[in-house]
């Protein structure tokens, strides 16, 4: 099985350094909305997470992983892998919108 990342920065200063780690070793990554275009816009291929989630982002982009095919993709234990509607996620990396 391939492996998968979920990425979802708001700081994108370093992550196209990574995505391009990731796709050379053969990785599948998986982006919320802006990081994903930029991702794209910058010639590496990731999907949005909407198109697993069949929803938008909410609050302004603020709420967007907060979908049970995202989130137990990403705690699920390996004994657990078969009863998730996607393939698990292998690496998560975030971080979060300056609140004020």
């Amino acid at each position: 099985m391939k492996k998968r990342a979920y990425i979802s920065v708001f700081k994108k200063d370093t992550v196209v350094s990574l995505a391009k780690k990731l796709i050379a070793n053969d990785w599948e990554i998986v982006a919320t909305g802006s990081t994903c275009k930029y991702l794209n816009d910058n010639g590496i291929k990731a999907i949005n997470s909407s198109t697993i989630t069949g929803f938008e982002e909410l609050l302004g982009g603020r709420a967007k992983s907060l979908h049970p095919d995202i989130f137990a993709s990403i705690l699920a234990r390996e004994n657990e892998f078969s009863s998730l509607n996607t393939p698990p996620f292998s690496l998560l990396a975030v971080d979060f919108y300056p609140f004020e």
